[in-house]
This record gives structure tokens, C-alpha cells and sequence, in this order.
């Protein structure tokens, strides 16, 4: 019996793509990490997230302590100036005092143009 050369062409041709095949499957499946490497890589991973959130953590501690002195420096402000007005007041009451004019009749700038 006797095979002709183009079905030896074919079947050489069949039998190489497969083979080129399982060439590219074991070369993809050697290509992914194994489970330790995985390991070890979601261990970095977790690693890094966790240091992104320990600063991000300590960011919006110094964020809280800048808000606290704000608030204070605030009312420590708000302090100075009610005590300021609280003078001012005092002071233009006695000067009104002295110049014998009543604080409950007309003042200011239309009093003196008349």
C-alpha cells in the first residue's frame, strides 16, 4: 500500500500545528505566577495598602489638630475683638457723656448738616 506524498504533506501539517500548540499552552501556563508567588505578591500588595492608609490616617490626624487650633485661635479672636467693642463703646459713652449729648436723640452725619 502505497501513501501518497500530499497526505503525508497534510498530516505532518496537522500534527505540527498541534504540536505548536501545546508549545504555546504549556509556555502561557509556565508564564502565570504560581500560588506562592501569588502569596507573596498579595502580601506586597496588602503591605502598600496598608501604609496608604496609615498616611492617610495620620494626614487627617494633623488635619483634625489644625482644625482644633483653628477653632480656638477663632474664639480667642472673637474674644479680642468683643473686648475691643466693649472699650470702643466705654469710651464713646464717656466722651458722649462729657460733651452732654444724649445717646437716645438723633446722632451722626445727618445731625450735622442741619
Amino acid at each position: 500500500m502505497e501513501i501518497p506524498d500530499q497526505y503525508v504533506g497534510w498530516g505532518g501539517a496537522i500534527v505540527g500545528v498541534f504540536v505548536a500548540w501545546l508549545v504555546r499552552l504549556e509556555a502561557r501556563l509556565n508564564a502565570r505566577p504560581t500560588r506562592k508567588e501569588q502569596q507573596e505578591i498579595a502580601a506586597q500588595v496588602a503591605l502598600d495598602v496598608k501604609g496608604q492608609f496609615d498616611e492617610i490616617k495620620r494626614m487627617l490626624e494633623r488635619q483634625d489638630e489644625s482644625a482644633a487650633r483653628d477653632r480656638q485661635t477663632t474664639v480667642e479672636h472673637r474674644q479680642w475683638v468683643g473686648d475691643s467693642l466693649a472699650d470702643i463703646r466705654t469710651r464713646v459713652a464717656v466722651l458722649r457723656a462729657r460733651a452732654g449729648d444724649d445717646p437716645l436723640t438723633d446722632t451722626g452725619a445727618h445731625r450735622r448738616r442741619l
